[in-house]
């Protein structure tokens, strides 16, 4: 038995995560980290089209009621990487949850490649990691 299927685990609910992405009483680069736990694919790779994690971090406007934008999500983002929350090379296309985190799906299949494994490895060298 490898290491990994020695460790002790427990499951989380997805739902729950991607809701406290939604608590603007939490700080932006904890909820983007949520927003990766609450929606990521069994290689912990959580794609997103552009515009979507600003519309998740955004919030309601008081005075007109619309939707804002949150302009700040690299920001975010380099703040959950560097806490630990998320992996480097994450960026608002696909946030990485780190690989010694979570395991989702089959435990004895190897996940998949993320499309945008280019892109993370330009990233996370930019992030210094």
């Amino acid at each position: 038995m490898s290491a990994e299927h020695a460790r002790h685990w427990a499951r989380h609910f997805l739902d729950v995560w991607a809701e406290r992405a939604g608590d603007p009483r939490l700080p932006p680069w904890l909820r983007v980290a949520a927003l990766a736990y609450g929606s990521h694919l069994n290689n912990g790779h959580a794609p997103f089209r552009s515009g979507q994690v600003s519309l998740v971090l955004g919030g309601i406007d008081p005075t007109t009621g619309e939707l804002t934008t949150y302009r700040n999500v690299a920001r975010a983002i380099d703040a959950a990487v560097a806490n630990g929350w998320l992996a480097p090379g994450s960026f608002h296309r696909c946030l990485i949850v780190p690989p010694n985190a979570i395991r989702k799906g089959d435990m004895f299949a190897a996940p998949r490649l993320c499309p945008l494994d280019h892109e993370h490895r330009e990233r996370a060298e930019k992030q210094g990691r």
